[in-house]
């Protein structure tokens, strides 16, 4: 491997040996034996910031580990980027696609109901028997 030292001379490191890691010295890049690093001896980042990946965002964050970013998503995860589009659903309900990138939910109904549709209709809850 090449590399510049400290006085901007060009200089030549041998490969490392199986089970060697590179690591920066101090004088340059050096092998080390992986079996001879300490555990924990990278750098802990002050404070404890944190990163929320946004999927529907194309913008990038820069991290540096000082302070939080926010690339996340803040609010509700469309459907397009695998979410539901929902914040809120009703209890027991029933999911359905009502639009091809839209899903909404048909409200509980009475212990019996039927659930029924069309191609071009809601999801519907009737009595047995009934038609709709």
């Amino acid at each position: 491997m090449v590399y510049i030292d400290s006085s901007n001379a060009i200089n030549e490191l041998a490969l490392g040996t199986s089970g060697q890691v590179l690591m920066q010295g101090a004088s340059g890049p050096e092998w080390k034996n992986q079996s001879t690093i300490a555990a924990g001896t990278a750098a802990a980042l002050s404070g404890s910031p944190t990163i929320q990946v946004d999927l529907a965002s194309t913008s990038a964050e820069s991290f540096n580990g000082a302070s939080d970013v926010t690339p996340g998503v803040k609010n509700t995860l469309g459907v397009g980027n695998g979410g539901t589009g929902k914040s809120s659903w009703n209890k027991y309900g029933v999911v359905y696609a009502s639009e091809t990138n839209t899903l909404s939910d048909v409200v509980a109904a009475k212990k019996g109901s039927i659930l029924v549709t069309t191609t071009s209709q809601a999801p519907t809850w009737l009595a047995p028997g009934t038609s709709g």
